[in-house]
């Protein structure tokens, strides 16, 4: 859960403190979502300069429709920085609609065309649309790759965790599925049990 009312006072000069430069130091992977956007670009920004610079993987996501919209500049500098991008369709829908892009509801299309968007790093960005119960599209390069989402018997939130863990530990395409398949599970739950 996330206290808005705290991040609304976020300041840059806490991203520059020793603290938090030394925990920078130690990550591997740093993930933002775009709603920090409304309240410190500059941060997030400096992050993913850093995050360039020391080759460490950097990814946003485009968290709400009005992010795209409201806050384009901001974030299309921050996906300059992102080796990962992560959204749902109706945000990758209002990315496009901003961008003027041909065909904005194309979600394959929209991922696509924010993978070719310029970059600051050597490495492909990736980009990773979810849609709902519907097939989560993945970009890289000029490819799309669709996986299916297990079903699940009640609405849940999406969780982005079985993309990262590759990344920082390793991992294989039947891991990714066996991920997926194990957050899936976790989210078609109410809280969790002992044993689980």
């Amino acid at each position: 859960m996330a206290n808005l009312a705290a991040a609304e006072k976020y300041k840059k000069a806490h991203f520059d403190s020793a603290a938090v430069q030394a925990a920078v130091d130690r990550a591997k992977i740093v993930y933002s979502a775009g709603f920090f956007l409304t309240v410190s670009p500059d941060t997030v920004h400096a992050l993913g300069a850093a995050c360039n610079a020391s080759s460490k993987i950097f990814a946003i996501n485009l968290s709400a429709p009005f992010i795209p919209l409201a806050f384009a500049e901001p974030l299309g500098k921050a996906i300059s920085f992102a080796d990962f991008v992560f959204g749902s369709e109706i945000e990758a829908v209002a990315f496009g609609e901003q961008q003027k892009y041909p065909s904005p509801k194309d979600i394959k299309d929209v991922a696509l065309r924010i993978a070719a968007l310029p970059t600051a790093t050597e490495r492909q960005r990736v980009v990773i649309i979810t849609q709902g119960k519907d097939a989560t599209i993945v970009a890289k390069g000029n490819r799309v790759v669709e996986y299916a989402v297990p079903p699940l018997k009640e609405v849940s939130l999406v969780f982005l965790s079985f993309f990262v863990p590759p990344h920082s530990i390793g991992g294989n395409r039947g891991q990714q599925r066996s991920r997926r398949r194990l957050c899936g599970r976790v989210f078609g739950r109410h809280g969790s049990r002992p044993g689980d």
